[in-house]
């Protein structure tokens, strides 16, 4: 009785063992591994050209006082030039990978492969790995015969896609080394509601903690919007306009010695009525 009761159970067992697997099975076979899905452009990418240009009304016949605007878009231009002379050649990177299909070279770890050009030939190894609800993220680039996997960015980013952020570093004008340049917080509802904040980490750099944030809103009166602090002399300056209808404003206490509001109407020109 003991022997049959003993051989029942190795055969429940076994039989469990067979099922389990068989379900396993079918589980990895009905939904296998998917490569994540990299960031959106505009996560690294700042659209340092939102601000409405002032360039075809001033060839009116009347000259228009459009000095609120232009002030503004004075401040949003300084950013793009140091942002754009270190850029050239992660964004391209970045861009080039939407191109690809990823290859999946462990459990959780995915790798795009690719060559690029930026005023040169480089390639690319974009490295992603799952980790929980979140996906580590690493850009290595290389020259031929000029430096190897350089590690030119990193990131972190939700599953769901609505966050996340970027270490961007910068290449030495002479060594083949990277050192520490912007850091990239960035927030995603849709194509048409999110937000892209730089700052700048560059060590012992007087701008350290400097940061340009810019964001689109669902606000009715304005939805869209610039902040840009200035850490050597920790000046704020604010500017918010709509999209659409084209009228803004900006606040700089420095600039204008007070802490009002300075507009531009739909046509551009300064609103002193302004609010």
């Amino acid at each position: 009785m003991k022997k049959r009761t003993a051989l029942l159970l190795s055969l429940f067992a076994f039989a469990m063992i067979l099922i389990i697997g068989s379900c396993k099975k079918k589980d990895e076979t009905a939904a296998p591994e998917q490569a994540p899905t990299i960031p959106p452009s505009s996560t690294m990418v700042m659209d340092f050209n939102a601000l409405p240009s002032s360039a075809k009304k001033q060839s009116a016949n009347t000259p228009v006082d459009s000095s609120n605007l232009i002030y503004a878009a004075f401040n949003v231009g300084v950013w793009n030039l140091v942002i754009g002379l270190n850029m050239v050649v992660p964004t391209a990177a970045f861009l080039e990978s939407f191109n690809h299909t990823a290859v999946n070279t462990g459990k959780g770890t995915w790798e795009w492969t690719y060559s690029f050009n930026a005023g040169g030939t480089y390639t690319a190894e974009l490295d992603a790995n799952v980790v929980g609800n979140h996906v580590e993220w690493k850009m290595y680039i290389s020259k031929a015969s000029v430096f190897s996997d350089l590690l030119w960015f990193s990131g972190i980013s939700a599953i769901d896609g609505k966050s996340g952020n970027w270490t961007l570093n910068r290449k030495d004008a002479i060594a083949n080394t990277v050192s520490p340049f912007i850091y990239i917080d960035w927030t995603r509802t849709s194509s048409q509601l999110y937000t892209t904040k730089y700052t700048n980490i560059i060590p012992n750099d007087t701008g350290n903690g400097s940061y340009v944030y810019y964001g689109l809103t669902t606000d009715t009166s304005y939805n869209a919007y610039y902040n840009i602090f200035y850490k050597n002399n920790s000046n704020l300056v604010e500017i918010k306009w709509h999209k659409t209808n084209r009228n803004g404003r900006v606040k700089d206490a420095l600039h204008f010695n007070d802490t009002n509001w300075h507009c531009w109407s739909t046509t551009l020109a300064n609103d002193t009525l302004c609010q």
